[in-house]
């Protein structure tokens, strides 16, 4: 307290301060002075404080120190009384240390303050948790919200003085999801970004352990991980007070074009390019012609001018770059596929190609007698068979004692021929 005189039109300069101590209030419980559960410091003092003998049932267990179950003794000495509302989250923090006074803190619920056998325990602290000070300091959770509850303080020893009491309440803000995130496999995320709305200085663990070892605080590195959706929790805590979420993480594999190929046909036959494609190809990409426009799908008319053709297939999944694989068409200037030659070499098969050195010729259908002719490579003949093959049989040419490589098969009669390339393994 400070202290000014005024007299008439004199008055003096403050002088102070002066300690008073006011009259001890809230020495029962039906005494308990209201506080405010809103994180407010209050400084009482204990001077004059009392034990009654309906308060000695009440002394919390000697559970020790730095527990939420009771005291380090359970001895009484200077009693004092309050009372605080339970806020909607029924979490609160109650915390003494603002003054290091050695105190302890136990918290009831009652309905009756004249019924002290109608007192239950629910908290009691001696020693800060987690800290240094004498002071209490620790939390309690589950209260009912709006309902009232009695806090009782008292000294550790006989020893008299100020002490702090503030109860804080506890609700946390974990946010709420925004979305999924999407990564490339190898590339990292910040976790924060797939919720909102969240008090800072959670915690984030991964729910699967692989996933924690490319986790560091926020940041999440995906590789070397598999290819699914990662759980992870951001929490919030303090002491008994705890709230989490879960957001979630999809690693995706890198696009695949598949590998380039070559695909040889006739002159407008018609072919799908996906199969001059190798490897693994995610479907639903995109074709671009020779001029670079993009083709309405893979199903295409061979052009009727021979050549070679370069076809592009860019594949993409939205979150991995796009992948390009290329389809060099050759079109044989030797074969057309609307000629009358093609309607009869329809039914003519030559298989298997590749080969160990047999290749079989199936002529499927009536579509007459042909003479067979092998060249090498080098154009050289290196064998010739009259009526090799004739209506619905199959033929055989026996390679095996040749060189490994490409050779080439003419069918031919008085009316057409036909050259397929071969290769022996």
């Amino acid at each position: 307290v400070y202290v000014q005189a005024v007299c008439a039109n004199d008055t003096s300069a403050y002088i102070g301060p002066f300690t008073v101590t006011m009259p001890l209030t809230n020495d029962d419980a039906c005494s308990a002075e209201l506080l405010a559960a809103d994180g407010t410091v209050y400084t009482f003092n204990n001077t004059g404080a009392t034990v009654s003998l309906d308060e000695l049932s009440l002394a919390p267990p000697a559970t020790g120190a730095q527990t939420t179950t009771g005291w380090l003794n359970s001895a009484l000495n200077n009693t004092t009384w309050f009372r605080f509302v339970a806020p909607v989250s029924g979490d609160v923090r109650i915390n003494n240390t603002f003054i290091n006074y050695n105190g302890q803190v136990a918290v009831y619920d009652a309905v009756n303050c004249t019924n002290i056998n109608g007192f239950t325990l629910l908290s009691a602290n001696d020693n800060a948790i987690g800290g240094t000070s004498l002071a209490p300091n620790f939390t309690i959770c589950g209260l009912t919200p709006g309902n009232v509850y009695y806090l009782l303080h008292d000294g550790n020893t006989a020893t008299t003085g100020n002490y702090s009491i503030s109860i804080i309440p506890l609700n946390f803000q974990v946010g709420s999801v925004v979305d999924v995130i999407d990564v490339c496999t190898g590339d990292s995320a910040d976790l924060f970004t797939a919720i909102t709305g969240y008090d800072a200085g959670g915690i984030w663990t991964a729910q699967i352990p692989s996933a924690g070892i490319g986790l560091n605080g926020s940041i999440f590195n995906s590789e070397g991980l598999a290819y699914q959706v990662f759980n992870f929790e951001y929490t919030l805590q303090d002491g008994c007070a705890t709230d989490s979420i879960i957001a979630q993480v999809n690693v995706s594999k890198p696009s695949s074009a598949g590998e380039d190929g070559t695909i040889t046909v006739c002159r407008n036959e018609p072919v799908d390019l996906l199969a001059g494609l190798n490897g693994n190809i995610d479907l639903g990409g995109s074709w671009f012609n020779p001029s670079n426009v993009l083709m309405p799908n893979s199903e295409i008319i061979a052009p009727n001018i021979p050549g070679q053709y370069n076809y592009d297939y860019i594949s993409g999944n939205g979150i991995c770059p796009n992948d390009t694989a290329n389809v060099l068409l050759n079109v044989d200037a030797n074969c057309n596929f609307n000629s009358l030659e093609e309607s009869v070499f329809s039914a003519i098969t030559l298989y298997p190609n590749p080969s160990n050195g047999v290749v079989f010729i199936s002529n499927e259908g009536n579509t007459g007698v042909f003479d067979i002719e092998v060249k090498d490579l080098n154009g050289r003949t290196i064998m010739n068979k009259r009526n090799g093959v004739k209506p619905s049989s199959v033929s055989e040419i026996n390679l095996t004692d040749k060189v490994t490589g490409i050779y080439f098969i003419t069918l031919r009669n008085d009316d057409i021929e036909r050259t397929f390339k071969v290769v022996i393994q």
